[in-house]
């Protein structure tokens, strides 16, 4: 007899915790809403920062944090979705400052991957690369969390365990900032590959994540302090 699988979501409250520590450097996300949604994209209170909001499963949900060096929101959506927009506002801190793009971004990256093993000590880096032709010059790497995910698998009457998950990163400048995308396309195809055995779709999955993750980095627009410049 085949063994009964059952897959469930953790609750949302602690789903949500989650993403908030995956990629900031220990900031508080407000949920409350202070930027504002028009048109299909998504602008900070001070007007900024702009980027496009994606198509969403169920309900999209925002959180922000903007100060007068850091700025980010994260988008969220039901089915474990998730797209996070953050960066330095210029001038960059010493770590950054002076460095090419190709020695920031991979600074950027160090960072990020220190900060996603603080809450998954497994994460390595599987992938990436620098494209000098995208976006000025930009990161793309794709980080494998083990275990990771907010969704679990259940076997008969064993005990739950989370499925592998992982985040697709973009990092790049733009007009003087340094930005860090993440993109995570939910957790459905890994649990469907895990309860129905479909077979190992992941190379299709890295595909289709990297090309959300980079369209919604070209989406991506700064704005100078004291500037009407709108270009990215």
């Amino acid at each position: 007899m085949e063994s009964f699988v059952q897959f469930r979501f953790a609750c949302r409250r602690w789903a949500r915790g989650l993403s908030l520590v995956l990629l900031g450097l220990g900031l508080t996300y407000c949920a409350s809403m202070r930027g504002t949604v028009s048109g299909g994209r998504y602008t900070s209170p001070d007007g900024r920062v702009s980027v496009a909001i994606p198509s969403f499963s169920g309900t999209g949900r925002f959180q922000e944090h903007h100060d007068s060096s850091y700025f980010g929101v994260i988008m969220t959506d039901d089915v474990g979705a998730l797209y996070r927009a953050e960066g330095f506002h210029p001038p960059l801190p010493a770590t950054f400052d002076g460095k090419s793009t190709r020695a920031c971004t991979e600074a950027a990256l160090h960072n990020a991957l220190t900060v996603i093993r603080s809450v998954c000590p497994a994460a390595r880096i599987a992938s990436s690369r620098f494209d000098p032709g995208l976006l000025g010059g930009a990161m793309i790497a794709t980080v494998r969390m083990p275990a990771g995910s907010v969704a679990m698998v259940q076997k008969n009457a064993g005990p739950g365990r989370r499925v592998d998950s992982q985040r697709v990163l973009v990092i790049f400048k733009c007009n003087g900032a340094l930005v860090t995308i993440a993109h995570h396309g939910g957790d459905l195809p890994t649990l469907m590959d895990e309860v129905l055995g479909i077979g190992n779709r992941q190379k299709e999955i890295d595909a289709g994540d990297e090309r959300r993750a980079i369209r919604f980095a070209q989406s991506m627009r700064y704005q100078p302090k004291n500037s009407n410049s709108t270009e990215s």
